[in-house]
């Protein structure tokens, strides 16, 4: 297959209205062809920046993605299942698809600035790599992060609306303080989410359903409390050693003061009459998102 014969063949899907399915191929704009993934049985050359059109129906299996840019275009319906993406994305929307096992850690979620934002709706993210993803810009619309990689990810000035997170999330930040515009987060369910030490720092929250674990809690007044919270170990050494202002809230703006608190990120924080204190905290119910 070459270049040409892929675009004939999303034309032709197009045109059919039945779409079109490519599996087991490495799309590579590297013309050598040096190195082939050991699951790709055809290696293509490609550089293809799609502008303004609309993909409809398309499916990629077992395929490797590079050299591949969406610019003002629309991909409804399509799905991508075990897959390596490194797909470049400016001012396109993703609507009604999914990815499934996919390494997205190459993948621009994200824009250099508003104007380029990408949009994502009615979509699915199952079991896909995105560590230390940066997603600027994005909205994220009816959005379901299923079982996925997200260790480090950051969603800076993005919208997240009807949306939720399943399964781990580790050193997630949603909001930067050093951004010019706060994210919004609006009717995200974490109810299924186990939240290790993520914050929230410049990011404006309502409606969210906090996680179901016990040990996890949603806090409307996460300043104060975490601030609260160093004044008691002030005022008796025997709770803790260390500030942890410097360590939870340091990075949120005056506009900012939602967070959640997992338990398990204070046991090597707090002495164990520090742990004491703290559950007596979660239980008062003014601090209660």
């Amino acid at each position: 297959m070459t270049q040409q014969e892929f675009v004939s063949a999303i034309e032709a899907g197009l045109a059919s209205g039945q779409g079109a399915s490519f599996s087991d191929i490495e799309f590579s704009p590297d013309e050598l062809l040096r190195s082939k993934k050991k699951y790709a049985t055809q290696i293509v050359p490609f550089s293809l920046n799609v502008k303004n059109k609309t993909w409809r129906g398309i499916h990629f299996k077992n395929c490797s993605v590079t050299g591949l840019a969406f610019t003002g275009a629309v991909l409804e319906d399509c799905t991508f299942e075990n897959c390596q993406l490194a797909i470049q994305n400016w001012e396109s929307r993703y609507s009604n698809c999914k990815s499934i096992s996919c390494d997205m850690r190459s993948f621009s979620f994200g824009a250099d600035q508003a104007s380029n934002a990408n949009d994502f709706q009615d979509v699915v993210f199952e079991k896909c790599s995105m560590q230390a993803s940066g997603m600027d810009f994005v909205v994220l619309e009816s959005a379901s992060f299923l079982n996925c990689k997200l260790d480090r990810a950051e969603f800076r000035q993005v919208t997240i609306l009807h949306s939720k997170f399943v399964g781990k999330l580790d050193d997630v930040v949603f909001g930067r303080d050093y951004t010019d515009k706060p994210s919004r987060l609006q009717a995200v369910d974490f109810g299924k989410a186990t939240i290790n030490f993520s914050i929230f720092p410049n990011t404006h929250v309502s409606d969210v359903t906090a996680p179901e674990n016990p040990k996890i809690h949603a806090i409307s007044r996460y300043k104060e409390f975490i601030a609260d919270l160093d004044r008691a170990i002030q005022a008796d050494p025997g709770l803790g050693d260390v500030a942890l202002t410097g360590i939870f809230t340091s990075e949120y703006t005056a506009d900012s003061n939602f967070g959640i608190v997992n338990e398990d990120d204070f046991r090597e924080l707090l002495k164990p009459k520090g742990m004491e204190r703290l559950a007596q905290m979660l239980a008062d119910p003014r601090w209660k998102n």
